[in-house]
């Protein structure tokens, strides 16, 4: 999902209609991505962004751009070392939730990563909250688990 999240967008052509079939299930957040990086560039340490870019006014409507996954912005504001270090954490926490049968923890990351797709603030743990079972003590659930039984 991580790789997928930034490396869809980057690959993204309107000319391919695989791509183009994809983008409209997703409502267009591989094009806007795709805007975004080509706008702004990928850099090791990453750069600000803008939240929205205003493309045009049409009478009374606003056209514009905005990154709406959690991905992009992670890769483009904080960089490709930012990146890839919680690229790298994140497929470590799932290997150990894993190995410990963490099922249930498993499955909250998992679904954390889906709506990282759609949401820009799902990497904000004052916004999302969600992202605190990362920093949970398996070791206290995995006691839980085992004297959770019926006497």
């Amino acid at each position: 999902m991580f790789v997928l999240g930034a490396a869809l967008p980057y690959f993204f052509n309107k000319n391919i209609k695989f791509f183009t079939t994809l983008d409209n299930v997703m409502t267009g957040r591989f094009s806007m991505g795709h805007y975004y990086i080509n706008k702004y560039g990928i850099s090791l340490f990453g750069h600000p962004i803008a939240n929205i870019i205003y493309l045009k006014k049409i009478g009374p409507y606003l056209i514009y751009q905005l990154v709406d996954s959690a991905y992009i912005r992670i890769l483009l504001q904080y960089g490709l070392v930012v990146y890839l270090i919680i690229f790298i954490a994140l497929f470590f926490r799932c290997l150990q939730l894993a190995s410990k049968n963490l099922v249930f923890e498993l499955c909250i990351i998992v679904s954390i990563l889906v709506c990282s797709f759609f949401e820009r603030t799902t990497y904000n743990v004052f916004i999302f909250s969600t992202l605190l079972v990362l920093f949970i003590n398996t070791e206290t659930l995995q006691s839980n688990n085992n004297t959770s039984g019926i006497n």
